[in-house]
């Protein structure tokens, strides 16, 4: 009796300890499947944020380039437009400094020499405040008798270098103002400059 007491006791252990291996075994397979599902599901967000990060990285990398570009566009541009004015803000000092009352003088007696008029008809000479007294005193000495009652010199605020010359009772003018002459010459320098600005 006491053997198969002793046996029995031992069969209780063994199936206890083989159900207890195999419950073991199945908790831990289970874990196993959990902890693979877990890193799994890690790994892909994990590669889901790098993989957002980089398209962030090359967006932001393409947009950069995309802004620099235009920033370079933009300065040039601007170094363009800076050099038209400079070249024009000279070109128009020049002339300014050209234009004196006995350079005017010149111009206008010319003028008048070639232009063709009846004697009935009378000159009107537009200049600036700063030149009128001087240009009067250097026409009047050049004028035979005859002519000189039918010049007028008359200022004209808005001329800061040069003259407008014209018929009077006509409202045609021909401009000789500094800013007429820029604008005249611009046309034709600017595109030399532009060639010039490329070739450098």
């Amino acid at each position: 009796m006491e053997v198969k007491l002793e046996r029995l006791i031992e069969k209780i252990k063994k199936d206890g300890v083989e159900e207890a291996q195999k419950r073991g075994e199945e908790i831990t397979g289970k874990a196993r499947e959990n902890a693979d599902k877990i890193i799994k599901k890690a790994k892909d967000k994990a590669e889901d944020i790098i993989n957002k990060a980089q398209r962030e990285a090359e967006s932001f990398k393409t947009n950069a380039e995309a802004a620099v570009r235009q920033a370079g566009r933009d300065l040039i541009l601007s170094i363009k437009e800076k050099i038209y004015f400079l070249f024009d803000s000279l070109l128009a000092e020049r002339i300014r400094v050209q234009l004196t009352p006995e350079y005017l003088k010149e111009m206008i007696l010319r003028i008048i020499e070639k232009w063709k008029i009846g004697d009935e008809s009378s000159w009107e000479i537009m200049v600036s405040a700063q030149d009128s007294e001087k240009l009067k005193e250097l026409l009047l000495e050049n004028f035979h008798q005859r002519i000189k009652d039918k010049v007028e010199i008359k200022v004209n605020p808005a001329i800061e270098k040069g003259f407008r010359i014209g018929l009077k009772g006509e409202n045609v003018h021909c401009d000789f103002t500094a800013q007429s002459i820029v604008e005249s010459l611009q046309p034709f320098l600017n595109p030399r400059l532009a060639e010039l600005m490329k070739e450098g």
